[in-house]
Formats: structure tokens, C-alpha cells, sequence
């Protein structure tokens, strides 16, 4: 179909000798947000990063298949070039338009969007298993293309000439985010234990669509890298098990049981802990959507150690005859001797304060399951108040981690809420923190997710409930396997039919609660669209109102016009057909019955009716005289006339 358009646009030339023909074709357009069906759907997945398996992007086949690519800047401006008049001078009809990538397959191209944008995860995947994907069939092409030389001519400075690399990755990044309206919302909470600063982290991670970082969860992602820093991390667990291995076989006692490597906690040292976080919060992931750092730094050394770069040499004595070649800055800023590392800076800073016997009363009201097995229970949560106490003595202490932040950032993107009473209403202190966080604007990544995101993390969400449900019983002294206890002890004399029907019948089961966990999932999402569905409707309905209101107000201000016209024309015919009547009583009433009125008026007779009707009368009589007089003068004188000319003859 296509081919054949092509080609009776390329022969309408022959027909119309004034009319200039050229079919272009282009490599796959990327760039200005991807506004198309071909990369946006990677570059969204691999920026938002919701789960590994939606971040991990897709790649049909080895991947080894070339994609010409082009950037519609690049693709415009030269399809602007032969529209206008400096194109007349290309003869072709045909051309070829692509960028110069090198490096141009579609693994390579995979690896690139996702190592720039997200995890840098990607899977290999048959084409059977994506085929009902729009961007199936462009994936799967194979094409070697050479750009036109009259494209080479024409293009002059290129916007992105190398293609999707990961050179050029920095500026296609910039404009996704800048065509989809999408900036980086990075927020630090801290405070003491038992503030609760891990709880209002999550309400709004959850809300605003971002990484909810927290120091354990950045521990479990740098074990997982897969680069030096994962190695070192990998390296010094090892080490740190190993050495608290040393310490337990030295004071073990023949009791004591073995101690298991597996389930020893390792507890890095700050310098570590420090580098893997900066790292973390300065992954692709956090530079574009931001994050919610959790409780890390804990204090104004940590602060430093993560936000601030040492100057090198910064306050050093220069050597002996040598020259002075470093040169203090003119202004020293806040932290002399260092720089400011703006990128994972974050832009607001909220602080959970209150009195340790407050807080330790709160906790007390908490549920004992609640806080069993945590840093939270009676055994720890003195030692770690302590700790905090050491490094933020008070708020207004310089010490503070509050005070860090306030001379970075300044006092109008810090917010404190120290007491505790305050924060029960956790409606109320989410909107408070969100208002500090949306004074420049809202974030909008969570515009990016679409339903079958939500409908996967679901799935996954419930399915780490079960297994950590079914972890749960099976901790329990006393508590059956459920599986077991539906088997029975004597499952192995069971006949294989008999084994096979009720692995069936427990699948049915599973299979029917994952259904009616589905079918909530689906009627909530369902009344959720309708909602949507009915405030679509009122919309469009207020808007069709007051269209039909504008125009009922035009179509009865243009008829009232029509009628004030139409009376208008009445009037003046009106006027026209009168003029002679009126003319008559002017000439033959008017006069006679002014002239009885002012008669009328100077008798003031006692019955003026019938004084005006003699007079009337009277009136009338003379003018019959006066016309009988003027008839007859008239005849006299046409007799004259006669008789005058009959005695000439």
C-alpha cells in the first residue's frame, strides 16, 4: 500500500511540470520526548524502573539486527530544506534519510536507553511472545541504510548525528524530560527513631512515584551491581563475616551451637555506607525522577561526607620553592574547603523531632508485633536514641542535621515538625509536607504509569505476600504446612490419579483465589474508570452547554436585530403610504379646525361640542359659496375664452 503510494506520488511530476516530488525515507524517529510508538514505551520503562522486570528492556531475538534511526530535528530540517526554495536544486526523488550511528543494533541500542535512563537490565525475548506490541515489527527490522548526500548537504549542523549512543543519551534524556513534562523531586526526611519518618517516606515514595530509599535497601542494591563498586561491597560482607566468624571461635564455648555465615548482619563502616549511597542517589533512576531518602545521613558528618567534595589540597602549605599554583576560592560558602555536589543535593528537607520520653511513650502504644524484631523494642531503642542524640544534640545546635541543610538550602525548603502531636492526623502532615514539596511545581512521574503497571505490581505485591505468609507459618513452632496437612502422612501411598486429581484441585484452589483477587482488583479499577468515565462526561457536558448557550445568545441577539429591521422597514413604508392622506387634512381640515379651536377657546361656549360643529357648519358653507364662485368664474370665463375666438373668426 505503501509502496504504491509512492509511487503515484513520484509519477503526479509528470502530469504538472511545476510540481516537485520526493519521497523520504526515514530511519526510526527518535528525540523530543519520543512522541512516537517506536522508543517512547523504552525510554518510559526504563525511567520510571517500577520493578525489574519492567525495567529490564526487551530484545527480540539475538539483537543483532541493524535499526537506521534518525531524530525528527534532524528529519524536519531537511524535509523544511526541499520544501523551500533552496531544494529545487536536488534532482533526486528518492532519499535516504538516517543519522551516522556506528553503533546501530538493536541490542546495543537496548543496553544503551536502559544503562542511561534506568538498571541498565535487559532480556532477551522470541518475537511470538511481543507480537501484539506496536513496536514489535520496527524492532525487527534489518537495514543498512547510507545516508543521501544531498541530506549531508543540507543538514549543515546536526542536532544528533551519532544517534541513540551513550554520548548522546545525556540529550535525549534532557528532552524526554523536558516534552513530558518531567523533573527530579528529591526530598531527604530524617529524625530520631520512632519519629516516624519511615512511615510519611513511604506515603509519599507511594504517592509521587519514587524511590523510597532507605539504608537497607541500598545495602541490598549495592551487593547486587554488577561493576567495582559491587565487588568491593560483595568483598568487604565477605570480609566482615568472616572477621565476626574470627570473634565468635575465640569466646565460643563447647555449647554454643555453629554459627551460621549466611545469617550474620554485617554492619559496613561509615565510609562505605557513605559511598555506596552517594552512588546510589546519583544512579540514572534517582538523577530522573528523584528520591526519598530515608533516615540517611543520620547526622551533619554524614551529610558532608555524602552532599560535599573535599577541594584536593584545599589549606595546604606549598612546597618549598615551588609556586603557589592553588588558588582559594574568593567566596568560601558554608563549608570551606569544599564543593557542593548539586546533583543529588536534595531540594527539601523535612525533620521529624521530639522529646525522647515522648517518643518512647508512643512506642509503647504500638502493637508488640509491631515492633518485635526491629531496632524499635525496649533492648535497642535507648542505644540508638542515644547515638542520636550525640550527633543532634538540639535543633538549634550547628551540630544538628537540620542546620546542614537550612545553609544549603535555606530555610524555606527545610520543614521541622517537632512535636509529636501534630503528626497524628497523617492526612493532615502528608498535605503539609506536600505543600513544601510542591511550592515549584508537581511532579508528574507518576503520569508515566499506566494500568498494566499497576496490574503487574499488584500481582507481584500479592504474590510477596503469600511467600512471606507462608514464611511466616512455617516459623511458627507447632504450626502445619497446609499442604501437608491437606496431603496427610500418608501421601506416598497414594495412586498417581489420586495425586494428580488433588495437585488439580490445589491449583483450582489457588487458581480461584488469584481470581477473586483479580476480579477485586478489576472492580475497583472498573468504578475507578467509571469515575473517571462519568467526570469526562460532565466535563464534556458543561463544555457542550456552554457552547449551546453562545450559541442561542448569538442566534437571538441576530433575530432581534432581523425584527428591529423588520419594524424599521414597517415604519418607513408606513410613512410613505400615509404622506398623502396626511398632505390632504393638512390642506383641507387642519386649518378649519385650528382655527374652530381657537374660536372655541375665546367664547368658551357651555356646550363647546356643538359650538365647534356650528362652526364647522358655518365654515363649511363658505367653502361650498366660495367653490360655487369659482366655478362660476370659471365658466364665465371659458365662455369669454369662446365667444373671444368665435368673433376672430
Amino acid at each position: 500500500m505503501v509502496k504504491h503510494l509512492e509511487n503515484l506520488a513520484l509519477t503526479a511530476s509528470k502530469f504538472n511540470k511545476n510540481l516537485r516530488v520526493h519521497v523520504v525515507c526515514s530511519g526510526l524517529p527518535y528525540g523530543h520526548g519520543e512522541a512516537n510508538d517506536v522508543f517512547y514505551e523504552f525510554f518510559r520503562r526504563a525511567w520510571l524502573s517500577l520493578h525489574p522486570d519492567l525495567a529490564s528492556l526487551p530484545v527480540i531475538g539475538k539483537g543483532d539486527n541493524n535499526l537506521p534511526t534518525i531524530h525528527v530535528e534532524d528529519l524536519s530540517r531537511f524535509v523544511q530544506y526541499l520544501a523551500d526554495d533552496s531544494g529545487k536544486s536536488v534532482e533526486k526523488q528518492y532519499l535516504l534519510a538516517v543519522d551516522q550511528c556506528k553503533q546501530s543494533t538493536q541490542r546495543e541500542m537496548m543496553k544503551c536507553i536502559s544503562e542511561s535512563l534506568g538498571s541498565g537490565a535487559i532480556k532477551n525475548v522470541q518475537l511470538d511472545e511481543v507480537i501484539d506490541e506496536d513496536w514489535a515489527e520496527m524492532l525487527t527490522l534489518d537495514l543498512k541504510m547510507e545516508t543521501s548526500s544531498e541530506f549531508v548537504e543540507a543538514a549543515g549542523q546536526w542536532h544528533c548525528k551519532d544517534g541513540i549512543t551513550n554520548g548522546t543519551m545525556k540529550l535525549l534524556n534532557e528532552e524526554f524530560n523536558l516534552y513530558r513534562g518531567l523533573f527530579p523531586l528529591k526530598v531527604y526526611i530524617g529524625g530520631p527513631p520512632g519519629a516516624g519518618k519511615s512511615h510519611f517516606a513511604k506515603l509519599l515514595a507511594e504517592s509521587y512515584g519514587i524511590p523510597h530509599l532507605t539504608i537497607q535497601s541500598m545495602v541490598d542494591h549495592a551487593q547486587k551491581l554488577d561493576d567495582e563498586l559491587g565487588e568491593e561491597v560483595r568483598g568487604m560482607v565477605e570480609q566482615l563475616k568472616q572477621e565476626e566468624l574470627a570473634a565468635y571461635e575465640k569466646t565460643r564455648k563447647k555449647k554454643d551451637p555453629d554459627l551460621d555465615p549466611a545469617k550474620i548482619k554485617v554492619r559496613f563502616p561509615d565510609e562505605m555506607v557513605n559511598k555506596f549511597v552517594k552512588a546510589h542517589i546519583g544512579s540514572p533512576a534517582c538523577m530522573n525522577k528523584g528520591f526519598i531518602l530515608d533516615g540517611y545521613p543520620r547526622n551533619a558528618e554524614d551529610a558532608k561526607a555524602v552532599f560535599l567534595n573535599l577541594i584536593p589540597g584545599y589549606g595546604e602549605e606549598p612546597e618549598d620553592g615551588a609556586e603557589e599554583e592553588q588558588k582559594q576560592p574568593e567566596e568560601e560558602g558554608a563549608f570551606p574547603g569544599f564543593t557542593l555536589d548539586e546533583r543529588i543535593l536534595p531540594q527539601y528537607t523535612i525533620v521529624l523531632e521530639a522529646d525522647s520520653d515522648a517518643l518512647k511513650a508512643k512506642l509503647k502504644e504500638l502493637p508488640v508485633e509491631r515492633i518485635a524484631g526491629t531496632h524499635l523494642d525496649d533492648a535497642n531503642i535507648d542505644r540508638r536514641l542515644k547515638i542520636y542524640r550525640d550527633a543532634n544534640p538540639t535543633v538549634d545546635d550547628e551540630k544538628h542535621i537540620v542546620q546542614f541543610f537550612e545553609k544549603l538550602i535555606g530555610q524555606e525548603s527545610c520543614k521541622l515538625f517537632d512535636d509529636p502531636e501534630k503528626t497524628v492526623d497523617v492526612n493532615k502532615t502528608v498535605q503539609d509536607m506536600k505543600e513544601l514539596l510542591e511550592q515549584n511545581g508537581k511532579p508528574s512521574a507518576i503520569n508515566l504509569i499506566t494500568d498494566v503497571d499497576n496490574k503487574f505490581l499488584r500481582h507481584v505485591e500479592r504474590q510477596a505476600r503469600k511467600e512471606a505468609q507462608a514464611a511466616a507459618d512455617a516459623e511458627k513452632p507447632g504450626t502445619a504446612d497446609p499442604e501437608a496437612s491437606h496431603k496427610g502422612v500418608d501421601d506416598t501411598n497414594l495412586t498417581e490419579e489420586e495425586k494428580a486429581a488433588r495437585a488439580e484441585e490445589e491449583q483450582k484452589k489457588a487458581h480461584e483465589s488469584e481470581s477473586e483477587e483479580d476480579e477485586v482488583g478489576a472492580l475497583i479499577e472498573r468504578e475507578e474508570q467509571e469515575a473517571r468515565r462519568a467526570e469526562q462526561q460532565a466535563a464534556e457536558q458543561k463544555i457542550a452547554d456552554e457552547e449551546a448557550a453562545k450559541e442561542k445568545a448569538i442566534k437571538d441577539k441576530r433575530d432581534a436585530e432581523k425584527l428591529e429591521k423588520i419594524r424599521e422597514q414597517e415604519r418607513d413604508l408606513l410613512d410613505k403610504r400615509s404622506q398623502p392622506i396626511r398632505q390632504y387634512l393638512m390642506d383641507n381640515v387642519v386649518p378649519h379646525l385650528t382655527e374652530g379651536l381657537i374660536n372655541l377657546c375665546k367664547a368658551v361656549p357651555d356646550d363647546p361640542t356643538d359650538y365647534l360643529a356650528n362652526f364647522l357648519n358655518e365654515r363649511a358653507d363658505q367653502v361650498d359659496e366660495e367653490a360655487m364662485k369659482k366655478r362660476d368664474e370659471e365658466i364665465r370665463r371659458k365662455a369669454a375664452e369662446k365667444n373671444g375666438n368665435l368673433s376672430q373668426k
